[in-house]
């Protein structure tokens, strides 16, 4: 392409545009041009991205990336990693980077890096909040609408004398009251009337022996 010319113009109105960082580099990983995104994402200058390689800002990468990438796209569309990426100040932050290559007059490499920093604050809190309830003393369950058992901690298979968490899985929550007519109404101000009830009832252990819980539903 000639600068300024018709061709030139469309792709870099393309290239801003695009959503995520785009970095265009050529097959052995030189950078040759980014859009606005990129120097936001990664702190460098426009020019400073033509000094650097991808290697420079995709943490832990080498030649073997390149080489592994290259042949993927021999026969796929595009390729997908996920991967630390490197700014100017030596900060990091997780990324998806989609991967492809196109003929720009030359053959080039397209990284479109998307930062995923709140999806991995997400994930770890999702973490964070399952093993706390996995390890809590107290029962915690999970029942569909029909008050069938969907996921019980082990402190529930503990006080209910089972082995396991999965033995409990399917059954009626109601079937492990003793008193029917209580655990049916429990069941049903939350479901009909959309509130919580909190209720103390006699629960029956695997091997039919009565105990007193308190059950928030």
């Amino acid at each position: 392409k000639q600068a300024g010319s018709g061709e030139d113009a469309k792709y870099q109105a393309l290239l801003q545009s695009v959503y995520d960082a785009a970095i265009i580099s050529d097959m052995d990983g030189r950078i040759v041009d980014v859009n606005v995104r990129a120097v936001e994402f990664f702190l460098y200058s426009r020019d400073d991205f033509t000094h650097l390689l991808v290697f420079d800002i995709i943490s832990g990468s080498d030649e073997s990336l390149l080489k592994t990438l290259r042949n993927n796209l021999e026969n796929e569309r595009f390729t997908l990693i996920q991967a630390y990426c490197v700014r100017s100040d030596g900060t990091y932050f997780p990324a998806e980077i989609a991967v492809n290559v196109l003929n720009l007059g030359e053959m080039r490499l397209c990284f479109f890096v998307r930062d995923i920093t709140l999806r991995k604050q997400a994930e770890e809190m999702l973490r964070t909040e399952h093993n706390a309830i996995q390890n809590s003393g107290n029962g915690i369950a999970v029942a569909n609408l029909d008050a069938k058992l969907e996921y019980v901690n082990p402190a529930v298979a503990g006080m209910w004398g089972y082995e396991s968490t999965e033995i409990l899985l399917g059954a009626d929550v109601r079937d492990l009251m003793s008193d029917r007519t209580l655990a049916e109404e429990m069941v049903r101000v939350v479901l009909k009337e959309h509130q919580t009830c909190i209720v103390e009832i006699k629960a029956r252990k695997m091997g039919g022996v009565e105990f007193d819980v308190q059950v928030s539903a």
